[in-house]
């Protein structure tokens, strides 16, 4: 072969290759934008399901908000009615004992008054009890210790 002849068979050869280059490049390029269509349908499913779940998310998290928000309402109501109730056992339990403490000097006066009225009557029949039971005994004790009664006759 001559030079021409080879070069001929080097030209085809390099075209050969360069075709071969651009079907590869041509392959790869189809390739890429298979996985690219696959890889967005991925993303757009991706985004579907996250979204879904994310609104699903931020909708029971409101409720869990609300359900938060309304205990704590519940729980302030319950805490002031305790509060108040607990106010109002305290004014009774100090109305009680103000009762109790004007019921103990009321006692307290009452035996004083009752002890002025009562204790010179019962210290005056308690001295005219001792002096009726001496004068009992005395009479008793004299009558025991006497001579019988002899009868003169006259």
């Amino acid at each position: 072969m001559d030079a021409t002849g080879w070069i001929i068979l080097f030209c085809a050869l390099i075209t050969l290759a360069i075709l071969a280059q651009a079907g590869a490049l041509l392959g790869m390029f189809l390739q890429v934008r298979q996985v690219r269509r696959g890889l967005d349908e991925v993303k757009e499913q991706v985004n579907v399901r996250f979204n879904a779940l994310a609104d699903e998310l931020q909708g029971q998290t409101r409720a869990l908000s609300e359900k938060a928000h309304q205990t704590t309402d519940l729980v302030r109501q319950e805490m002031a009615r305790l509060e108040d109730d607990l106010e109002r056992v305290r004014a009774l339990a100090d109305e009680t004992m103000q009762g109790l403490r004007d019921l103990g000097q009321k006692a307290k006066h009452t035996v004083r008054r009752l002890l002025y009225v009562v204790d010179p009557p019962a210290r005056e029949t308690g001295a005219l009890s001792r002096g009726l039971r001496e004068g009992l005994r005395a009479f008793f004790d004299a009558r025991r210790n006497r001579p019988p009664f002899v009868r003169r006759s006259a």
